[in-house]
């Protein structure tokens, strides 16, 4: 991959987390990064360790894989030492039961811990589904990495530092990135964030076979064989949930299409963007982090709404 640390630090609206980071690295603080999936996290991580422990080893634990990997792989922290960095990538994945092992290690562990997670952890232990004593561990010092869809001017100057690097890296002439492609980019939602974005730059030079930068062909590649792309649909790339039978919310990588022959009634749409918002608050409706904050309406109104749909939220708790 084209993204590094480099990159990274000449993007004006990350400056306060690289402020963050720089203040934390000289410490053994436990570190936890909170940002969407694609987000930069593990680079940030790993400079965390060039910072004080660039000699130790850095050790990556993913959180989304069994419940045995993750054991054996703690046990390798052991040969960490000191000057050691243990990484645990979608820390909001880890099993219940693993989490209770892993509270007195932070204690008692020489080396370095840092995490990363995509969903807030207060969330989770309100459902019963994450260790508050683990999450107090990691609450002294979080970092958040806003999404790349809320740093705009981060977005520009990025898109052009990826077309140019992979551009050199693939032995393609350099491309200017047009207005056309700039509305073009702008106009996606990107939920993979930077990764996203370095893959969909990537594709549109292969695609173009170094004569041109295909961007219209990297996003046709990304949608799924059946969807056409013509004057009779309508493509929302915002919305990547839909609803099917027995009311189950199933998120989609490709934008959602409708056309004249597939499109849905105003209740059905609206269902479905409640049960979003239901989905990502944990059934929470009221509050900060509940539904009714997401869908910026009053818990009344939103209730309201909900009794008239069919829509129980006891089923996303």
């Amino acid at each position: 991959m084209i993204l590094n640390s480099d990159i990274l630090k000449t993007l004006p609206e990350l400056r306060s987390v690289w402020e963050r980071v720089h203040l934390i690295s000289d410490t053994s603080v436990p570190v936890l990064f909170f940002g969407e999936p694609g987000t930069p996290l593990e680079i940030l991580a790993r400079e965390i360790r060039r910072s004080n422990r660039a000699d130790g080893l850095f050790l990556k634990i993913d959180c989304r894989v069994p419940v045995f990997n993750q054991q054996v792989s703690l046990k390798n922290y052991l040969d960490l030492g000191e000057q050691g960095t243990l990484y645990l990538q979608s820390l909001d994945r880890l099993s219940i039961s693993f989490q209770r092992e892993l509270v007195p290690l932070l204690s008692t562990a020489s080396c370095r811990f840092i995490a990363s997670t995509s969903r807030p952890l207060a969330r989770l232990i309100q459902t019963e589904h994450f260790s508050e004593p683990l999450a107090r561990c990691f609450s002294a010092f979080p970092i958040y990495v806003p999404p790349l869809r809320k740093r705009p001017l981060d977005f520009t100057i990025l898109s052009q530092q990826l077309l140019t690097q992979t551009s050199d890296e693939l032995g393609y002439p350099p491309f200017p990135l047009t207005e056309a492609d700039f509305n073009s980019l702008r106009e996606y939602a990107w939920p993979g964030n930077e990764q996203e974005l370095e893959y969909v730059i990537r594709q549109a030079l292969i695609l173009g076979n170094g004569l041109r930068f295909d961007l219209k062909a990297a996003f046709e590649s990304k949608r799924e064989p059946n969807q056409k792309n013509d004057k009779n649909q309508v493509t929302r790339p915002e919305f990547q949930f839909k609803t099917e039978s027995g009311g189950q919310i199933h998120l989609n990588e490709s934008p959602v299409v409708y056309t004249r022959d597939n499109f849905p009634p105003l209740d059905d749409a609206m269902r479905a963007h409640i049960e979003a918002a239901l989905m990502l608050s944990y059934g929470v409706i009221e509050g900060e982090n509940g539904a009714a904050a997401l869908l910026k309406i009053n818990p009344f109104t939103l209730r309201s709404r909900m009794a008239k749909l069919g829509i129980n939220w006891r089923k996303f708790r």
